[in-house]
């Protein structure tokens, strides 16, 4: 009844010192979690427009997420460009032939983008909240969380992180503050989606 989206991330050994080959561990796990569910959750795509016939054949999108530079806050830069990228990708166009999905010519835009969701992280330092930590900021932070809302202004996805926790007004500060700041930024994601189309 539904498509398939599903979104990974990899920090290549020359995006940090402390990178390493291998099996993803498990702040690599959490960053494609994080940034899967933000998309996933705020109905960007409808998953249900990419079935070519139901309890047989779908279509799958996948957003890898390769990271060679990191400094800091990558759960909104890996979200930034897998929402880039989604706005701006085009798919092979399919039908379904004899009862087979056969592949045939053009492309189209990934059916219908309902929402553009755009995360903000934060961390608590002390009493204090700054948004878009540094990888400096990263390292002294006491608690993170990065909140997710839809191009509504309503908050879809939530992860804290760290070993500290935020007051209830702090929360709600936060929650404000990335709805606001992701208003910003969801105007530069629009720009990508015009200029794709």
């Amino acid at each position: 009844e539904k498509g398939i989206f599903i979104c990974t991330a990899e920090i290549l050994p020359l995006a940090h010192p402390d990178a390493e080959p291998g099996p993803p561990g498990e702040d690599v796990i959490e960053l494609a979690r994080v940034v899967d569910r933000g998309i996933r959750e705020s109905g960007m795509v409808d998953l249900s427009q990419l079935v070519l016939q139901k309890d047989k054949s779908v279509i799958g999108i996948f957003a890898d997420n390769s990271v060679t530079d990191h400094n800091g806050n990558l759960f909104d830069a890996c979200s930034y460009a897998s929402t880039a990228a989604i706005l701006s990708s085009k798919i092979p166009k399919w039908e379904m032939q004899d009862d087979v999905p056969t592949l045939i010519e053009g492309q189209e835009s990934i059916p219908p983008i309902t929402t553009i969701p755009v995360s903000v992280t934060m961390g608590k330092i002390g009493n204090h909240i700054i948004v878009d930590p540094n990888s400096d900021e990263w390292a002294s932070m006491d608690s993170r969380v990065t909140i997710t809302s839809n191009s509504d202004g309503n908050i879809c996805a939530l992860q804290k992180g760290g070993h500290d926790g935020f007051t209830l007004s702090e929360i709600v500060q936060c929650g404000e503050t990335a709805v606001r700041i992701g208003t910003k930024i969801r105007e530069k994601l629009k720009a990508v989606q015009e200029g794709g189309q």
